[in-house]
């Protein structure tokens, strides 16, 4: 198995579109393990109840800047930062810069002299100085702003507003399974995330969007199952078959979602593969 990179990400908040971030950084936590991940910006001009909520959410480490005049204080206390974590903390592999400022040309030019993999998350309007410089440039998610798509999709918003509210409904019951016979609503069986076994209906409609993602971010087919689990533990780190009522993560897959999963037994190496993930 390959081994698990060591993720330092550092957000800039001035750069930052707080209505689109929690999409690229369920991404990031993709790339590897976290073991930072801090942003940067004015708590006096910035900090609102949706900053806080994401802050908290996602257990990120804030830090509040004062901008001096004709200063960009927030870029120097971040590169500041960047270069204190390089001396001493030897562990991390990867340094993640969140903006789409080229002020941080020069300190991504530095650590990848130093052998450090340097990957930009920005918006469509960085500079090339700044995406040419970095190991791997990835373009940021956006808010799609397009009037007419969203009236032609009224029809499909409003039966994404049952599901979303039948989700919501059973997880005020339970957070994982919940028995048949205690759901009165019985709409849950026209939905593909919910499994019916042994007389429970599990709710799978998490683990379907984060395997969705994983998908998405990389490729596990011909890969042990354990990379799985380990991805879903990185995506989010409360999951756990055991929260299902499975002792081990395979009799999860094959009792639960055996059609999004696909597994094949390898007699060479002993162990259980993934052979195709249909999502």
């Amino acid at each position: 198995m390959d081994k698990i990179q060591n993720v330092a990400l550092f957000i800039d908040g001035d750069n930052v579109n707080k209505s689109t971030f929690q999409h690229n950084f369920d991404e990031i936590k993709l790339k590897g393990r976290l073991c930072i991940k801090r942003i940067y910006f004015d708590f006096n001009v910035k900090l609102d109840d949706k900053w806080k909520n994401i802050i908290l959410s996602n257990g990120i480490e804030s830090i509040s800047v004062t901008n001096l005049p004709g200063k960009n204080s927030t870029d120097i206390k971040l590169m500041l930062d960047m270069i204190k974590e390089y001396y001493s903390n030897p562990i991390i592999d990867i340094f993640i810069i969140m903006s789409s400022d080229s002020d941080f040309y020069h300190i991504a030019t530095f650590l990848r002299s130093c052998g450090k993999k340097v990957i930009c998350y920005g918006e469509s309007h960085t500079p090339p100085m700044l995406k040419n410089v970095c190991d791997e440039f990835v373009l940021c998610k956006i808010k799609k702003k397009n009037d007419s798509q969203q009236i032609n999709n009224l029809v499909d918003n409003l039966q994404i507003n049952a599901e979303e509210n039948l989700y919501q409904e059973l997880r005020q019951i339970d957070l994982y399974s919940i028995p048949k016979s205690d759901i009165q609503n019985k709409n849950w069986s026209q939905y593909p995330y919910y499994k019916e076994y042994k007389n429970r209906v599990y709710i799978l409609k998490d683990i379907f969007d984060t395997i969705k993602l994983i998908t998405e971010n990389k490729n596990l087919e011909n890969k042990n199952l354990s990379a799985l689990k380990d991805m879903l533990i990185r995506a989010d780190s409360s999951f756990s078959e055991k929260n299902y009522g499975f002792n081990n993560f395979k009799d999860f897959i094959v009792s639960l979602i055996p059609e999004i999963v696909q597994t094949s037994w390898n007699n060479e190496r002993r162990i259980e593969m993934i052979i195709k993930i249909n999502i």
